[in-house]
């Protein structure tokens, strides 16, 4: 596991800029990257295919959840899971693009999301 600026129960969590957009909070893991939240977004967030060299592989369970801020995310390629209940209560949401490597969506992962009005999926 990479070393990092936060550590709770054992697992490191870092930070990474998004395009001036937003900081993403991950974990990395076995060289693979979480993302387990955000911090501060001008409402559109683009997940990256890879951060520091390791790529993104899922979104954590709850990472986004009751973000009312969020209104459009983008995942890019790579990633493979959307973890339960990641998105839940982003009641601004409006348009989800999800990448064709993408094999699991978990229970509840968009439920109220009431201005959900576009999802790409592949």
């Amino acid at each position: 596991m990479r070393t990092g600026t936060l550590c709770l129960l054992g697992l490191i969590f870092l930070t990474v800029a998004n395009s001036g957009q937003a900081q993403l909070r991950y974990r990395t893991n076995n060289n693979a990257i979480t993302i387990i939240g955000c911090i501060g977004t001008n409402g559109d967030v683009t997940i990256p295919s890879t951060i520091n060299g390791y790529p993104v592989v899922s979104i954590g369970d709850n990472a986004f959840q009751n973000a009312f801020v969020l209104t459009n995310v983008t995942i890019s390629s790579g990633v493979t899971y959307v973890g339960s209940l990641s998105f839940y209560n982003c009641t601004n949401l409006q348009q989800v693009s999800l990448p064709d490597t993408l094999t699991a969506i978990g229970m509840g992962a968009f439920r109220s999301c009431t201005d959900l009005t576009g999802m790409d999926i592949p």
